[in-house]
């Protein structure tokens, strides 16, 4: 472990500072949700305790050596280090033993260097996703990791690393670790101790949520990424005996295989009915269409196709070289008047129901008025009787 003098000390906190503005920034409210090809799901979030540790600042070496009370959040106190109301110089005349080096991690210039960029989770630089299970974990003789999974992700020509493990029952993770790896061969020494055994994977479905900033991303990686990741996983098994986990993802790839599959059966299904229409010079029905189509709209080339073949059917049987108006022009009026039609039979049967309920209240106004004219007819007739006495 390194020893920490005064500039250095100021060095490290400097970058702290600007590691935890960025965080409150710009990712503080940022929600994950990451649906992994093995069927499993993630909803990630970094909350406040959870930065010091992945600063790689000990903020328990403080309270276990009286500088700070034990009731202050680890948060907390990271903001006393980088607002200075705890330096290096009150540090050392509160507890003159304390070794400032133990407030860091031996990693902290690594650890710093990767922060911004380990908590923006992202897929474009995806490399593979570890679940890892310590129960599996027993043939390989190394000590048990404290992650259910390792997020890993190419950085520049470096390998990152997130740890995360669940927060609660609702498939809710928190980051607990972060390290970054120089080059392919440091990363492969991690992948010898945590991949054997381990299923590995890759995200299949990826959003983004910051509700503060009204900001939401949905993302699904191209064939393309996906041949790169299987790849990727076909390596990781055979080099360090891993479990490629993609079953989510490969029954999507096969449903929507299926689906391609059914409507190449449809279109084969329409292109014979409009065949057979031509060969019997018979006038192609759109509605006919539409059922093999299971009610859909149809496509607009294959509407104008349809439009093109019943004009050159209907001028053939007529015998004429040009139309001056073509079949699928008259037809498609037609269907404009039946529309029309349409709207103006319901717009009849609207005002007729008005009128109903106008013939309604005019009937009632009348019983009303009859009735108040012999109230009225009564009063007037005991006015007059009255006058005469």
């Amino acid at each position: 472990m390194q020893t920490i003098n005064m500039n250095r000390y100021e060095e490290i906190i400097d970058k702290i500072k600007n590691c935890v503005k960025y965080y409150e920034i710009a990712l503080e409210e940022n929600k994950y949700y990451l649906g992994l090809s093995n069927g499993d799901n993630i909803y990630l979030s970094c909350p406040r305790n959870n930065v010091a540790h992945l600063l790689g600042v000990h903020t328990d070496k403080l309270k276990s050596a009286s500088i700070i009370k034990n009731n202050f959040a680890s948060y907390d106190i990271l903001k006393k280090l980088i607002n200075g109301d705890l330096t290096y110089s009150n540090m050392k005349s509160t507890n003159y033993n304390f070794d400032i080096s133990s407030l860091f991690s031996e990693y902290i210039d690594s650890k710093l260097e990767i922060f911004t960029n380990v908590l923006k989770v992202r897929t474009d630089d995806m490399y593979c996703i570890i679940k890892y299970r310590s129960d599996r974990s027993y043939t390989t003789g190394e000590e048990k990791e404290n992650s259910d999974y390792f997020i890993i992700r190419k950085y520049d020509k470096k390998y990152s690393v997130l740890g995360i493990v669940k927060n609660d029952d609702n498939n809710n993770y928190v980051p607990v670790t972060s390290r970054l790896f120089d080059n392919y061969e440091d990363l492969c020494c991690f992948l010898n101790k945590v991949a054997k055994n381990q299923e590995v994977t890759y995200p299949a479905a990826f959003k983004i949520d910051n509700y503060d900033k009204s900001y939401n991303r949905f993302f699904y990686p191209s064939l393309d990424n996906k041949l790169e990741y299987n790849k990727t996983l076909k390596n990781i098994a055979f080099d360090f005996d891993a479990i490629p986990s993609t079953n989510r993802d490969f029954l999507a790839i096969i449903e929507r295989l299926l689906n391609s599959k059914q409507n190449s059966k449809n279109n084969i299904s329409i292109l014979n009915l409009i065949k057979d229409n031509i060969k019997a010079n018979n006038v192609i029905d759109k509605e006919e269409v539409k059922q093999l189509l299971d009610g859909l709209d149809i496509p607009d080339e294959l509407d104008t196709l349809i439009d093109a073949c019943n004009d050159l059917m209907v001028s053939k049987s007529r015998n004429e070289k040009t139309i001056d108006a073509s079949y699928s022009s008259m037809q498609k009026e037609n269907n404009d008047l039946k529309e029309q039609l349409l709207l103006l039979k319901n717009e009849i049967n609207s005002l007729r129901a008005r009128n109903s309920k106008l013939e309604i209240e005019r009937d009632n106004l009348k019983e009303t008025n009859d009735s108040n004219f012999q109230k009225l007819k009564i009063l007037t007739d005991a006015f007059e009787s009255i006058k005469r006495i």
